[in-house]
């Protein structure tokens, strides 16, 4: 090759360079391939009498650098037919060697495939073996299992249960240990039988001293309520007492200063409040009468214009009370699905029963049923938003208060959000949930907020949940909202005169009372601390807290000590 490769190049005889075959001039300097050099041309031009020769030997140069190509063409054509050929017969090496390995693939097929076929003949015969001997060992200990104690005997068919349950069994006995298992179920049925019969009969004498245990706490629990009851009313009348007396005085006060006014003016002395130093009687003004009923009525109005001094009478008191929407299984109409019959027992299996038949009629109808406002639809979202509820109330009674709360009174809410036991029946779990679960600072304010959120939102839709309202106030007082437990107060003591409910009425009027004596308080405080009276601010606190409820007066200690330290 290499030699065949210097054949392919031609040297320049002016500037020696070695140039490709295919050129006819030279790169560097331009010179025709073939030509002598530049002495040689010179002398060639000096002798014109020889151009024939010269042209017969470029001629024969240029024929035999063609010939050397055409070699090398067809050196280069042999060299690709050979490849080829050992190509074409490395192929049918391969594909001869493929069909070999199929064959073999194929036979090892065929021996494995005849191998299973012989190692599942084995199984068979050694499982109806087993099956043969395991059914007749099994009788003889069921027949065993009879004469022993109860607990023996449940500890025992607990053992079988294990030993004999399909999915404990291989694949191929899988189907003799299914009826062997039934065997050892149906003796666990008649022992279990047996024993809830036995617990049956416990259950109704610990449910009748239950029953006589609740009568008697029920019993104490209503004369205690009774007498707290009594105590906030007394309060309440006493509250409204001071508030009464207290606006008698200032009325009788500003009477008094104006009869005193016009005895001043009448007697000669200059009007009160004017900037004289020196009364006519040559003392200073304010040492006489006048003067000292100006200061009485200038204090008195200072006391009127204090913040928070709202009238106690609210003007609307007498209009109509919207109590919303409360619903009730005995609104909905009669159907064949008995779903209401297996609510209004309120059992957990009954309950569950409703789930089913709820699912059932949903399909029932077909899928127009399933669009948003189909009537039928709506129906059953409301039943089965009841069902959720006394599912979690089940799970309440447990102490599963998370499972009631997050898991199915928020499935209830979404399907019936109008209803508004729904979100009280979440905020009373949600506050149960505070005081099992221990939270944190941060946590249970968020719980806090979120048992305002679901109060309001159930009074706002069912005013008949007097609970909700003083729950909700509560929650307001809690968090220091005087302004929100008061309005919120007011609206639930309405709701339960409208409803004829008493005692509810009695507890949210005084509640709110003591919140705006609270509030009247605060703002005398606040007053006084800008004016630097600050000698007077311990006894007004001391009316805080005696005007303070129980149920929140340790609620505002953190408040009032604030009021001290300034």
């Amino acid at each position: 090759p290499d030699s065949v490769i210097m054949a392919r190049k031609w040297t320049c005889f002016d500037c020696d360079w070695d140039n490709d075959e295919s050129l006819l001039v030279c790169e560097m300097c331009d010179t025709p391939r073939g030509s002598l050099p530049r002495a040689d041309r010179l002398q060639v031009e000096q002798e014109e009498q020889q151009p024939q020769i010269y042209l017969d030997e470029q001629r024969s140069c240029l024929e035999a650098d063609r010939r050397k190509e055409e070699q090398l063409q067809r050196d280069k054509q042999d060299q690709q037919r050979q490849q080829e050929d050992r190509q074409g017969q490395a192929r049918q090496l391969k594909a001869q060697e493929e069909i070999e390995q199929a064959r073999q693939l194929k036979q090892q097929r065929e021996q494995e495939m005849r191998r299973q076929q012989q190692e599942e003949m084995r199984r068979k015969r050694d499982t109806d073996l087993w099956a043969s001997m395991r059914s007749s060992q099994l009788k003889q200990e069921l027949r065993g299992i009879q004469r022993l104690a109860p607990n023996q005997r449940r500890t025992r068919l607990r053992q079988l249960q294990l030993e004999l349950h399909p999915d404990k069994q291989p694949e191929e006995r899988r189907a003799h240990a299914q009826q062997l298992f039934l065997l050892v179920q149906e003796e666990w049925e008649i022992v279990q039988q047996a024993e809830e019969q036995v617990m049956r009969e416990e259950e109704k004498v610990q449910q009748r001293r239950q029953a006589e245990r609740d009568a008697r706490e029920r019993w104490e629990q209503e004369l205690r309520r009774q007498t707290e009851l009594q105590r906030d009313m007394r309060r309440a009348q006493n509250l409204d007492a001071e508030a009464a007396a207290a606006t008698e005085s200032q009325r009788q006060a500003a009477a008094k200063q104006e009869e005193d006014s016009n005895k001043h003016v009448a007697a000669g002395y200059p009007p009160a409040g004017t900037k004289t130093s020196v009364a006519p009687n040559n003392r200073p003004a304010e040492h006489s009468p006048g003067a000292k009923n100006a200061s009485a009525a200038k204090k008195t109005s200072e006391h009127a214009a204090l913040p928070g001094e709202e009238s106690e009478t609210d003007a609307d008191d007498a209009e109509q009370v919207d109590l919303g929407v409360h619903w009730s299984l005995h609104q909905e109409q009669k159907d064949d699905t008995n779903v209401a019959d297996f609510l209004s027992s309120n059992t957990f299996h009954d309950m569950m029963s409703a789930l089913e038949s709820i699912s059932i009629a949903r399909r029932s109808k077909g899928l127009n049923a399933e669009k948003a406002n189909h009537p039928w639809k709506q129906k059953m979202d409301r039943f089965e938003a009841e069902a959720y509820r006394q599912y979690a109330w089940h799970q309440a009674q447990a102490g599963r208060y998370h499972f009631a709360v997050y898991e199915y009174l928020s499935k209830a809410v979404l399907l019936h959000p109008g209803r508004g036991q729904l979100y009280w029946d979440r905020a009373r779990y949600t506050k149960e949930m505070i005081g099992s679960e221990g939270l944190k600072s941060d946590e249970k304010k968020e719980k806090v907020q979120k048992i305002i959120e679901d109060c309001v939102a159930a009074v706002e839709r069912d005013k008949t949940l007097l609970e909700a309202f003083e729950l909700a106030v509560q929650m307001y007082l809690v968090q220091e909202e005087l302004d929100k437990a008061s309005q919120l107060a007011r609206q639930g003591r309405r709701a339960a005169e409208f409803l004829g409910q008493t005692a509810s009425a009695a507890r949210l009027a005084a509640t709110r009372t003591s919140v705006k004596r609270v509030q009247r308080g605060f703002s005398k405080i606040e007053h006084a601390l800008a004016k630097k009276q600050h000698r007077q601010v311990p006894d007004m606190i001391e009316e805080v807290q005696a005007a303070a409820l129980p149920s929140f007066a340790a609620m505002l200690t953190k408040r009032l000590e604030g009021f001290k330290y300034q």
